[in-house]
Protein backbone atom coordinates (compact mmCIF):
# COMPACT_ATOMS: atom_id res chain seq x y z
CA UNK A 1 0.00 0.00 0.00
CA UNK A 2 1.57 3.08 -1.38
CA UNK A 3 0.49 6.75 -0.60
CA UNK A 4 -1.22 7.17 -3.67
CA UNK A 5 -3.53 4.23 -2.82
CA UNK A 6 -4.78 6.58 0.59
CA UNK A 7 -8.17 7.71 -0.82
CA UNK A 8 -8.36 9.71 2.60
CA UNK A 9 -6.91 10.12 5.92
CA UNK A 10 -8.06 10.94 9.66
CA UNK A 11 -6.20 12.36 12.58
CA UNK A 12 -6.69 13.66 15.86
CA UNK A 13 -5.42 17.51 16.25
CA UNK A 14 -2.66 17.74 19.29
CA UNK A 15 -5.08 19.97 20.60
CA UNK A 16 -7.89 17.32 20.52
CA UNK A 17 -5.72 14.79 21.95
CA UNK A 18 -4.54 16.87 24.65
CA UNK A 19 -7.56 17.95 25.72
CA UNK A 20 -8.80 14.28 25.62
CA UNK A 21 -6.06 13.15 27.93
CA UNK A 22 -6.53 16.63 30.31
CA UNK A 23 -10.08 15.66 30.93
CA UNK A 24 -9.36 12.35 31.63
CA UNK A 25 -6.72 13.18 34.11
CA UNK A 26 -8.55 15.48 35.59
CA UNK A 27 -10.99 13.19 36.53
CA UNK A 28 -8.06 10.83 37.89
CA UNK A 29 -7.25 13.84 40.35
CA UNK A 30 -10.67 14.14 41.45
CA UNK A 31 -10.80 10.56 42.44
CA UNK A 32 -7.67 10.15 44.21
CA UNK A 33 -8.53 13.60 45.65
CA UNK A 34 -11.86 12.09 46.96
CA UNK A 35 -10.02 8.65 48.04
CA UNK A 36 -7.56 10.69 50.18
CA UNK A 37 -10.07 12.70 51.59
CA UNK A 38 -10.85 9.81 53.60
CA UNK A 39 -14.63 10.44 54.23
CA UNK A 40 -15.78 7.63 52.35
CA UNK A 41 -14.47 4.80 54.51
CA UNK A 42 -11.44 2.61 54.31
CA UNK A 43 -13.32 0.88 51.71
CA UNK A 44 -14.70 3.74 49.69
CA UNK A 45 -11.65 5.57 49.42
CA UNK A 46 -9.45 2.33 47.98
CA UNK A 47 -11.86 2.48 45.48
CA UNK A 48 -11.77 5.54 44.82
CA UNK A 49 -7.96 5.98 44.78
CA UNK A 50 -7.91 3.05 42.63
CA UNK A 51 -10.20 4.52 40.16
CA UNK A 52 -8.37 7.50 40.07
CA UNK A 53 -4.78 5.85 39.21
CA UNK A 54 -6.58 4.21 36.52
CA UNK A 55 -8.13 7.28 34.99
CA UNK A 56 -4.49 8.83 35.21
CA UNK A 57 -3.04 5.32 33.25
CA UNK A 58 -6.08 6.00 31.16
CA UNK A 59 -5.40 9.58 30.19
CA UNK A 60 -1.53 8.33 29.59
CA UNK A 61 -2.45 5.52 27.15
CA UNK A 62 -5.18 7.92 25.83
CA UNK A 63 -1.90 10.16 24.95
CA UNK A 64 -0.56 7.61 23.45
CA UNK A 65 -3.15 5.53 21.45
CA UNK A 66 -4.33 8.78 19.77
CA UNK A 67 -1.27 9.67 18.28
CA UNK A 68 -2.06 6.95 15.08
CA UNK A 69 -3.69 8.32 11.56
CA UNK A 70 -6.69 6.20 10.21
CA UNK A 71 -6.09 5.54 6.07
CA UNK A 72 -9.12 4.31 3.77
CA UNK A 73 -7.71 2.66 1.00
CA UNK A 74 -8.91 1.03 -2.23
CA UNK A 75 -8.95 -1.87 0.09
CA UNK A 76 -10.65 -0.74 3.00
CA UNK A 77 -9.44 0.79 6.65
CA UNK A 78 -6.47 0.95 8.00
CA UNK A 79 -3.79 2.77 10.63
CA UNK A 80 -1.38 4.08 8.25
CA UNK A 81 1.96 1.96 8.02
CA UNK A 82 0.04 -0.32 9.80
CA UNK A 83 -2.43 -3.66 9.15
CA UNK A 84 -5.81 -3.31 7.44
CA UNK A 85 -8.94 -3.04 10.28
CA UNK A 86 -11.49 -3.61 8.48
CA UNK A 87 -11.67 -4.65 4.40
CA UNK A 88 -14.53 -2.89 2.64
CA UNK A 89 -15.09 -6.10 1.12
CA UNK A 90 -16.60 -7.19 4.40
CA UNK A 91 -18.47 -3.98 5.15
CA UNK A 92 -22.61 -4.06 4.45
CA UNK A 93 -23.51 -0.36 5.04
CA UNK A 94 -22.66 2.71 6.36
CA UNK A 95 -24.40 4.21 9.08
CA UNK A 96 -23.37 8.22 10.48
CA UNK A 97 -27.25 8.84 11.71
CA UNK A 98 -27.93 11.19 14.52
CA UNK A 99 -29.30 8.18 16.69
CA UNK A 100 -27.22 5.30 15.44
CA UNK A 101 -25.06 3.63 18.05
CA UNK A 102 -21.63 4.91 16.96
CA UNK A 103 -18.37 7.22 18.13
CA UNK A 104 -19.05 11.05 18.72
CA UNK A 105 -18.60 12.39 15.82
CA UNK A 106 -18.04 9.74 13.61
CA UNK A 107 -20.19 6.24 12.07
CA UNK A 108 -20.28 2.52 11.88
CA UNK A 109 -19.81 -0.05 9.19
CA UNK A 110 -22.19 -3.23 9.31
CA UNK A 111 -20.34 -5.70 8.59
CA UNK A 112 -20.89 -8.70 6.82
CA UNK A 113 -19.38 -11.22 9.13
CA UNK A 114 -18.14 -10.50 13.25
CA UNK A 115 -14.56 -9.72 13.05
CA UNK A 116 -12.54 -10.45 15.99
CA UNK A 117 -12.56 -7.44 18.67
CA UNK A 118 -10.42 -4.48 18.87
CA UNK A 119 -10.06 -1.10 20.51
CA UNK A 120 -8.01 2.26 20.52
CA UNK A 121 -10.00 4.84 22.55
CA UNK A 122 -10.80 7.69 20.98
CA UNK A 123 -10.25 6.62 17.18
CA UNK A 124 -11.98 3.33 16.48
CA UNK A 125 -13.15 0.37 17.98
CA UNK A 126 -14.54 -3.10 16.26
CA UNK A 127 -17.13 -5.49 18.11
CA UNK A 128 -19.04 -8.28 16.47
CA UNK A 129 -20.26 -7.18 13.08
CA UNK A 130 -19.73 -3.16 13.81
CA UNK A 131 -16.84 -1.16 13.34
CA UNK A 132 -17.27 2.20 14.54
CA UNK A 133 -14.41 5.26 13.72
CA UNK A 134 -14.61 8.39 15.45
CA UNK A 135 -14.30 9.92 19.01
CA UNK A 136 -11.64 12.71 18.80
CA UNK A 137 -11.51 12.87 15.63
CA UNK A 138 -12.66 15.55 13.44
CA UNK A 139 -16.34 15.27 12.65
CA UNK A 140 -15.62 16.56 8.89
CA UNK A 141 -12.73 14.21 8.29
CA UNK A 142 -15.00 11.46 9.44
CA UNK A 143 -18.20 12.45 7.74
CA UNK A 144 -15.91 12.62 4.51
CA UNK A 145 -14.31 9.14 5.11
CA UNK A 146 -17.98 7.73 5.66
CA UNK A 147 -19.01 9.02 2.57
CA UNK A 148 -16.55 7.89 0.52
CA UNK A 149 -16.70 4.12 1.60
CA UNK A 150 -20.69 4.90 0.75
CA UNK A 151 -20.33 6.09 -2.69
CA UNK A 152 -17.59 2.86 -2.82
CA UNK A 153 -20.60 0.62 -1.86
CA UNK A 154 -22.85 2.15 -4.00
CA UNK A 155 -20.07 1.93 -7.27
CA UNK A 156 -19.95 -1.94 -6.06
CA UNK A 157 -23.71 -2.14 -5.96
CA UNK A 158 -24.24 -2.82 -2.48
CA UNK A 159 -26.19 -0.32 -0.04
CA UNK A 160 -24.45 2.22 1.85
Amino acid sequence: MGDGDILQSVRASLFRRAVAAAVIAAVGLLLINAGLAGEAGMIGSAFFLAAGALAIWASFASWAATNRTLVLTPDGIAEEGGALLVSLDAVESVNRGAFAFKPSGGFVLHLKEPQPRGWVPGLWWRFGNRFGVGGILPAWQAKLMADLIAEELRKRGETG
